[in-house]
């Protein structure tokens, strides 16, 4: 076995985006980002460095792909963002689910509301994606943020940056409380 030598904690605040992102997104984030990298990361689509080697793992989803990731299940039988989420709450101290995108219902009487994201009804209710939530929350302390655009991820991502360079990283209580 061939021992490496740890490599010291990124510098709080730095981000690291995911090289397998859209180039959109990647080159968006070069211009706008101040301390970022671009580089294939086990987990996550961003990384967020604490300085301490935790950080905060931040899954970025739109809301058709955050819908079908929690339909397509995997071989072990969970939803594949489950096993998304599994590694990053591995791998990082701080877990975010960021959900891009507009989504909307159309309230029918007596008929339940579905969710419809680029004018395309998804199938799900709002009840049953509300639920999902709600369960990602508990089983994985996962926090859950949303965004309109990429634009607006990269701002939340920057303020988040912000916040782990100059308050440290939990943007909730430690886990296991």
């Amino acid at each position: 076995m061939v021992e490496t030598e740890p490599q010291a904690p990124a510098i709080a605040g730095s981000v690291t985006v995911d090289s397998r992102e859209p180039q959109t997104l990647k080159d968006l984030a070069l211009r706008t980002l101040k301390t970022v990298t671009v580089e294939a990361l086990p987990s996550a689509d961003f990384a967020i460095a604490d300085g301490q080697g935790g950080g905060i793992g931040i899954e970025r989803k739109t809301t058709p792909d955050f819908l079908a990731s929690l339909s397509d299940r995997q071989s072990n039988g969970e939803p594949r963002l489950y096993n998304q989420l599994e590694k990053l709450v591995n791998d990082y101290q701080t877990v975010v689910l960021l959900i891009e995108g507009e989504w909307y219902t159309v309230i029918q009487p007596d008929k339940p509301a579905y969710v419809y994201a680029g004018n395309r009804k998804t199938g799900w209710t709002v009840a049953a994606m509300q639920m999902a939530l709600l369960s990602l929350q508990q089983r994985y302390d996962v926090q859950v943020l949303y965004t309109m655009s990429m634009t607006e991820t990269l701002e939340t991502v920057r303020a988040l940056a912000e916040r782990a360079r100059t308050r440290g990283v939990r943007v909730h209580g430690e886990r296991g409380e």
